[in-house]
C-alpha cells in the first residue's frame, strides 16, 4: 500500500481543511483503514459500510476525518454523499468508473470537493476513451467533451494527435512501475498449460463454435447479443457442462485442475486459483472438497470483514488453496504467501490477469512466483492469447506514445470464432 502511504500525507497536510473521502473496492476498504491507522493515526477513520446510520455520519464529518466508502455504497449513498462539499476526494482503483455511461461514473462526477486525486494500475484497459471519464473526474474539461476528444484523439491514428495529448496530461500523471518502486522482487515464472480436450468436448464445443460464427456473421457491430454469444464459448471451453448440462462429457480443464493443485500442495507449496466464471469456481471447490485438499472461496457477494478474515488466514496457513473469482479479489488482496497463481481462463485484456497475479507477486513477496494459464486447445481460449499481444502493454503503448489503444471490433470478435 506505497499509494496511501503517499496519500497520507495528502490528507494530514489538508487534514485541518474539512473531511475527506475515499472511494474504494468493497475488497479494499478494510485495508485502506489499517493503513491510515499505521500511517496517519491523527487522523478519524469512519468507515461507512460498517455505520448503522451513514447519513448521519456524512452529515457530521468534519476536519480530520476521513470516511471511506465502498464503490457500492456510492451508488446507494449518492444523496448523502453528493449533497456536501468534500476537502479531499480520491478514488482507489479508478478504472471502476471508467465507462462514462454507468451509474457508478454517474454518481462519482456528482461529487463535490476542493481537491481530487485518482488511483489506479491500470488507466487504459480496453480503449482510448475510458482515459477521458478519468480525466473528466480529475479535471472536467481539460480533454473537452466526449465528441471533441473522440473526433481529435480516438478517431485521428497521427504522431502528432498522440503527443499532443500526451503532453496535455502528463503533468497531472505521476507514474511509477513495478520496477522502480520494488527492485527485487523475486522471479515470476509464466506458463500457458495446454489441455487437450476429449472428442466428445470437441464434437461437443463445435457444433456451439459453428452456430455462434453463423451468428457473428450476420451482425455488424458488438452488441449484448454478440457478447453473450462469444460468453457461451468461453464458458463451454471451460466445461460443456457450464452451458449444456444434457449428458455433458467430463470436463478435461477441471480434472487438469485438481491434479495440479493437487501436485502443487504436495510440494508444500500454496495456490491462487482465479476464474471469471463462479460456476466453474462451483465445480473445482466441488472437487476440492471431493480430493479432501483444504480450501478457501472468495467470490462477490463475500462481506467485507469475511474477505479480510480469509486474507488473515491464508496467510497463516489456514489453508493451502484460494479459490478467488476475477471479478472480486483480483485487486487489493494482499497474499503473499502463495507462490503459485492459476488462472483457470483468459480475459481478454492481460492487465486484469496481471492484477490478480499482483496479489502473490507483491511487495512481501519472498518465493519465486509460478504463473500458470491454463488454455483449452482448439479453442476460443487460443485466439483469445492471439489478443494478448495486442493488448499486453495497453496503458503503456499510450503512456509511451507509440499507438493507439482500441476496443474490440466486430472483426475481431468473429476471428475468436473462425477455424
Amino acid at each position: 500500500m506505497v499509494l496511501v502511504l503517499s496519500f497520507s500525507v495528502i490528507l494530514l497536510h489538508k487534514a485541518a481543511e474539512g473531511a475527506s473521502l475515499v472511494v474504494a473496492p468493497a475488497s479494499v476498504v478494510l485495508g485502506w483503514s489499517s493503513e491510515l491507522a499505521k500511517f496517519a493515526p491523527a487522523i478519524n477513520v469512519v468507515v461507512l459500510n460498517s455505520c448503522s446510520d451513514r447519513t448521519a455520519a456524512i452529515e457530521q464529518a468534519g476536519a480530520g476525518d476521513v470516511v471511506l466508502t465502498s464503490y457500492g455504497l456510492l451508488n446507494t449513498e449518492e444523496e448523502a454523499l453528493t449533497s456536501r462539499t468534500w476537502n479531499v476526494i480520491c478514488l482507489d482503483e479508478t478504472h471502476t468508473i471508467k465507462n462514462r455511461s454507468t451509474k457508478m461514473s454517474v454518481s462519482a462526477m456528482k461529487l463535490h470537493s476542493a481537491s481530487r486525486v485518482i488511483l489506479t494500475g491500470t488507466p487504459l484497459q480496453n480503449y482510448l476513451g475510458e482515459l477521458w471519464n478519468l480525466f473528466q473526474f480529475l479535471n472536467p474539461g481539460l480533454l473537452g467533451t466526449y465528441e471533441e476528444f473522440r473526433s481529435r484523439y480516438v478517431n485521428n491514428s497521427s504522431g502528432a494527435t498522440s503527443s499532443m495529448l500526451k503532453r496535455i496530461v502528463s503533468p497531472f500523471i505521476l507514474r511509477r512501475t513495478k520496477s522502480q518502486v520494488v527492485e527485487e522482487l523475486p522471479d515470476k515464472t509464466e506458463i500457458d498449460y495446454l489441455i487437450n480436450l476429449s472428442d466428445e468436448e470437441l464434437a461437443a464445443y463445435e457444433a456451439m463454435r459453428i452456430h455462434t460464427q453463423e451468428m457473428l456473421a450476420e451482425a455488424d457491430r458488438v452488441n449484448v447479443g454478440v457478447l453473450a454469444a462469444i460468453t457461451h464459448l468461453r464458458r463451454a471451453a471451460c466445461a460443456i457442462e457450464l452451458v449444456d448440462k444434457n449428458n455433458a462429457p467430463a470436463s478435461s480443464k477441471l480434472v487438469a485442475t485438481i491434479d495440479l493443485i493437487g501436485d502443487i500442495t504436495a510440494g508444500g507449496n500454496r495456490v491462487l486459483v482465479f476464474s471469471q466464471f463462479t460456476s466453474f469456481l462451483a465445480m473445482v471447490t466441488q472437487e476440492l472438497q471431493r480430493a479432501g485438499i483444504n480450501f478457501l472461496y472468495l467470490d462477490g457477494s463475500t462481506p467485507i470483514r469475511k474477505r479480510q478474515a480469509m486474507v488473515s488466514q491464508f496467510q497463516h496457513g489456514d489453508a493451502s488453496v484460494f479459490v478467488i473469482s476475477l471479478k472480486a479479489g483480483g485487486l487489493g488482496l494482499n497474499l503473499t504467501k502463495a507462490n503459485y497463481v492459476i488462472h483457470l481462463d483468459p480475459w481478454w485484456n492481460p492487465a486484469i490477469e496481471q492484477q490478480a497475479t499482483d496479489r502473490a507477486h507483491r511487495i512481501g513477496q519472498r518465493q519465486s512466483v509460478t504463473v500458470y494459464r491454463l488454455i483449452s486447445q482448439n479453442t476460443i481460449e487460443e485466439k483469445i492469447l492471439r489478443l494478448h499481444k495486442a493488448k499486453r502493454h495497453l496503458s503503456d503503448t499510450f503512456l509511451e506514445d507509440t499507438d493507439k489503444a482500441t476496443a474490440m471490433t466486430i472483426e475481431e470478435l468473429k476471428m475468436l470464432t473462425s477455424i
